[in-house]
């Protein structure tokens, strides 16, 4: 169980891998577009037909919101994410849809969570979700791509603002190339899901036989064959 679970972290690495190096392809050095025209912008040289648009153009943001103690529970049904990532979970719902968690705060500021379930985000981070909901893995990338450490104030402790993220500029594609590789992206991210979730099942099935054969409520030879339903 453990092996399959560690292979599973070991292919999402591969997969995140692989989804960034395709965004760079499409939005960074613009590889599709080579053999076409460039025009100049303030981001430098970008393919013509391209627009440069500021995040807030692209997405809303807005603060994550306190959770008090009483409402976390081991076994709700929504995961809470902070500025370092998930920190608990909750039955209480702050959206419905993906959203994208960004560290506000702290030594894990800018760090870049995501959601597809229903969640809540707490008030260390910054939450965004894309006008355009096929846009959601781009997004992602984008806000991974940004460095922070522009953006930090704060005398005490780091901090950033969502004002300032949503300023930073990016170069837009028209819609249709643009949701199309959203789409190729949410590919590898569901495959990442997928294996998260597989994950989760492994790991409490792990944690649930490993008692009952230490106290020898459950045999080797039974276990085994459980596991073998399973791997």
């Amino acid at each position: 169980l453990d092996d399959k679970i560690e292979l599973n972290l070991q292919m999402n690495k591969t997969l995140e891998e692989m989804a960034m190096a395709l965004y760079k392809h499409w939005f960074v050095d613009f590889e599709p577009f080579q053999d076409g025209e460039f025009v100049a912008s303030e981001l430098g040289k970008i393919p013509k037909g391209w627009e440069v648009k500021e995040l807030q153009q692209l997405a809303l943001f807005k603060n994550g919101k306190g959770l008090k103690s009483e409402f976390f529970d081991d076994n709700g049904a929504n995961n809470v994410f902070g500025s370092n990532g998930q920190i608990g979970r909750t039955n209480k719902e702050m959206f419905k849809k993906p959203v994208i968690a960004i560290g506000r705060v702290g030594a894990n500021y800018g760090e870049v969570h995501y959601s597809v379930e229903p969640c809540w985000i707490s008030d260390n981070a910054v939450t965004v979700q894309p006008n355009n909901e096929d846009d959601f893995w781009w997004l992602l990338q984008s806000l991974r791509c940004i460095d922070y450490k522009n953006f930090v104030g704060g005398s005490a402790q780091p901090l950033i603002t969502q004002g300032a993220i949503k300023q930073v500029k990016f170069a837009v594609p028209k819609t249709s190339f643009l949701t199309d590789c959203s789409y190729k992206l949410s590919l590898l991210f569901n495959q990442i899901e997928n294996n998260n979730s597989e994950n989760q099942t492994l790991t409490q099935l792990r944690d649930t036989l490993l008692p009952k054969l230490i106290s020898g409520e459950v045999l080797v030879k039974d276990a085994e064959k459980t596991l073998s339903k399973v791997l």
